[in-house]
């Protein structure tokens, strides 16, 4: 039996930096994971500028000492391909600041996760149990009570702040989140040693698929040579149309007239891994009686990327901020907790937002088609990628998608990249 305040179970990036974050704040936290690391996870291995951001303020030089360290490679822009096959070509803006990081990096999420959990267990306020997976969670007089299904153990604790991905059933003995199809996606994440790169080296790729939308592989090339491959699609319509996801990958690297010659002589690495993705396309109870809900687990990934780690370390700082409050009031209750879940959602609105506008375009074929003949028909017109760029950095995309002047710099021609965005 251990008896802890705070409990951080999942040791993926928001459960780690939550324990860093409690600790900066002299707050110890036990951080107890599934799996015993370094472990696999499936995923398109992409760390994008606000994640660098972030990570400066909480661990400086995180992502620098690994790029110095070749386990991280430089992405300097990427290439984003239409249903139809017309590409527009977005380069990154430098990362602003004294810090020698480039604008986005590709690392394995096998080697970032354990970097940061490596961080973790050095802090000496940090307890970190590896190979405890949870069985369930009951309540405990004023608290909860975790049972771990490969230890036999027991924790009393105040407070769990749940990092465990995209699992809802993981946590529903305390919270019930209803759910439903629309909700997921599915992807595959493949490795390959052999690919020739493209046209522009140093560059991630993203194919729209029609039929998929908004479903589409992703490509990124990693230090070592290797590519991640990583194919995503709505779980609604992978049930529906009973699709074989292994098949679609193979079939896209053999047909796609960008790919084939490329992937032609390209070798697997290791097995193709498969994970399912929360997405962050409605507002969703996060918090209650003595947890809080946070990362993946919190249903916070980006409808159009698939990327929720700037959503993870999002909620993770705002998590580590109320279990401090609840600590110094002695309270864990849902009335302490209450403010938990608008702040997240307004601190990540940027993405949720444009996925709660965009989701229902999807969700029959009628208005996916029309999506669809928007999308070709911009990538066809485009002369230049500085206004696509700005709705990838704007704070405010959904004012700047309702502004008649965004679609006027999309189709004017001449225009001078931007220096600074919002």
């Amino acid at each position: 039996m251990i008896q802890t305040d705070i409990c951080i179970i999942g040791a993926g990036p928001s459960g780690v930096i939550t324990s860093l974050l409690l600790a900066q704040k002299g707050i110890p936290s036990v951080l107890v994971d599934k799996c015993v690391f370094p472990r696999h996870k499936a995923c398109a291995d992409a760390i994008p500028s606000s994640v660098i951001r972030q990570l400066n303020e909480i661990i400086p030089g995180f992502m620098a000492r690994l790029h110095l360290e070749k386990k991280s490679l430089e992405i300097k822009g990427t290439l984003l391909y239409s249903p139809a096959g017309d590409h527009v070509k977005v380069d990154f803006l430098p990362l602003t600041g004294f810090t020698p990081d480039a604008a986005s990096y590709s690392i394995s999420r096998i080697m970032f996760d354990n970097e940061l959990l490596l961080y973790a267990k050095s802090n000496p306020l940090i307890t970190v149990l590896e190979g405890h997976e949870m069985s369930r969670i009951e309540r405990k007089g004023k608290g909860l009570r975790v049972y771990f299904k490969s230890q036999k153990s027991e924790f009393d604790i105040q407070l769990a702040i749940i990092c465990t991905g995209s699992n809802p059933a993981v946590y529903k003995s305390i919270h019930r989140m209803k759910t439903d199809e629309r909700d997921y996606a599915v992807g595959l994440r493949a490795y390959f040693k052999g690919a020739l790169p493209g046209e522009f080296p140093n560059h991630s790729e993203l194919f729209l698929l029609p039929d998929f939308m908004p479903g589409g592989l992703f490509l990124s090339p990693l230090e070592g040579g290797l590519f991640n491959v990583n194919l995503v699609i709505g779980n609604e319509i992978v049930k529906k149309k009973k699709l074989n996801l292994n098949r679609i990958l193979a079939d896209q690297l053999k047909l796609n007239p960008v790919l084939k010659n490329r992937f032609k002589n390209a070798a697997l690495t290791g097995s193709v891994q498969g994970s399912r993705l929360f997405l962050g396309i409605k507002k969703r109870i996060l918090s209650g009686d003595n947890f809080m809900l946070a990362g993946d687990a919190a249903g916070l990934i980006d409808l159009f990327s698939a990327n929720g780690i700037p959503q993870a370390l999002v909620s993770a700082q705002t998590a580590a901020d109320y279990a401090s409050a609840c600590l110094m009031a002695n309270d864990y209750s849902l009335k302490k907790l209450a403010g938990y879940d608008e702040e997240v959602l307004r601190k990540v609105k940027k993405y949720v937002q444009l996925n709660m506008l965009f989701s229902p375009l999807f969700s029959n074929r009628f208005s996916e088609k029309a999506v669809t003949g928007l999308i070709n028909f911009l990538f066809k017109h485009m002369q230049h990628n500085t206004a696509l760029r700005d709705l990838m950095y704007s704070r405010k995309r959904i004012r700047l998608l309702l502004n008649p002047l965004f679609y006027i710099k999309l189709f004017s021609s001449g225009r001078k990249p931007d220096n600074v965005l919002s």
